[in-house]
């Protein structure tokens, strides 16, 4: 029996600024009977061991008709909010690589750009690979000229500003997210 893996669609961003929270995720199947995806503890462990990246997958419990539902979360969380408030303007550069990845999946194209052009340092590429092709396809999706204008605006943001925008940005996600979901 494989599991189901969901389509992007199904993907949840969930921000969470402070610790404990209930991270009870809903079956993405709607044709799932009693499932969904509690993360709850393995979020608290993790934020409680101070990592600041984590990611992981869920397999939902739920029934479809007389076989187990099956359908697997993929969820990936940042604390942001640890970053910004460590007055090292250099670390926040790895969250908002995460997050310019997110955004850029859920088709939120000239944020994920800006923050992009935030996040694209040598090392932040070394650390975190993914950023390389998530700039390749904004480069893509918007044209080298309107990528390179949105990435040099992320690039010359101080961190104030740079976290307060990724904040908005992030807000601005859940709320179509959840208008999607509705």
């Amino acid at each position: 029996s494989g599991s189901v893996v969901a389509a992007p669609t199904h993907i949840r961003h969930i921000i969470v600024t402070r610790a404990p929270a209930l991270f009870l995720i809903p079956c993405g199947d709607p044709r799932c009977r009693d499932g969904g995806h509690d993360v709850t503890h393995r979020m608290i462990r993790a934020l409680r061991s101070g990592e600041t990246r984590f990611d992981g997958e869920d397999t939902c419990a739920g029934s479809l008709g007389s076989g187990h539902c099956g359908r697997v979360l993929h969820y990936v969380a940042v604390a942001i909010h640890n970053y910004h408030d460590s007055g090292n303007p250099t670390s926040i550069r790895f969250p908002m690589a995460t997050l310019a990845t997110v955004l850029d999946r859920i088709a939120r194209y000239e944020p994920a750009a800006i923050i992009a052009g935030c996040a694209s340092t040598p090392f932040a590429v070394a650390t975190f690979p993914e950023l390389s092709s998530t700039s390749a396809h904004l480069r893509t999706v918007l044209g080298d000229e309107d990528y390179e204008s949105l990435a040099r605006k992320g690039e010359t943001m101080s961190t104030a500003e740079i976290a307060t925008y990724a904040y908005d940005q992030i807000d601005q996600a859940r709320a179509e997210l959840n208008a999607v979901s509705e």
